[in-house]
């Protein structure tokens, strides 16, 4: 639980050095707030948003072609 509370620890100057092609996504029924995810993605210049209706944050073991298909789809637009 002391992990979930205190990591990661990462500065909004430290998301802003962030250079790579990004994409946050969340659930919007996600563990984590979604004011948090918004923020995480405010300061990664260039970061994709995506929270997904009915969505948790083990919907990547449980839906992992739905969000296959969203993946694929930004690495297919970043790559071009």
């Amino acid at each position: 639980m002391k992990l979930m509370l205190t990591q990661p620890s990462i500065s909004p100057e430290e998301l802003a050095t962030i250079t790579t092609p990004t994409l946050v996504l969340a659930g919007k029924r996600d563990i984590v707030k979604e004011e948090h995810t918004i923020a995480l993605a405010n300061n990664i210049p260039g970061s994709e948003l995506r929270i997904l209706k009915g969505e948790t944050h083990s919907s990547y073991v449980v839906n992992s072609e739905k969000l296959y298909d969203i993946i694929k789809e930004f690495l297919r637009e970043a790559n071009t």
